[in-house]
């Protein structure tokens, strides 16, 4: 178990900024959710280490905010442009950058 925590750490770039020196004891952790958070993450049995917990949340949490941008997208009108309309706005608004610096 300890080994999967260190390779989430290795993962972030973390291990030898904060864990050098640090020996680790493991400790359990019991978090209660309702079956519908359980069956929403997809959790196939009951115990889980912390890496693959927060790569569920993670996930979970990227994709509510990419539900919330494509909502304000549609909210603003911008979810119908095309790349060319992109393109063409991005080259508008370098325009005006440079006319006025």
């Amino acid at each position: 178990m300890c080994a999967i925590v260190l390779n989430w750490w290795k993962r972030r770039g973390l291990v030898n900024r904060v864990l050098t020196g640090y020996s680790f004891n493991m400790r359990t952790l019991n978090i209660a959710i309702s079956d519908v958070e359980y069956h929403k993450f997809g959790i196939t049995h009951d115990a889980l280490n912390f890496s693959d917990l927060v790569d569920m949340v993670s996930n979970e949490l990227m994709r509510q905010h990419l539900d919330s941008a494509v909502n304000a997208a549609e909210t603003c009108g911008l979810s119908s442009l095309s790349m060319d309309d992109i393109s063409r706005e991005v080259q508008a608004a370098r325009a005006h950058a440079k006319s006025h610096s």
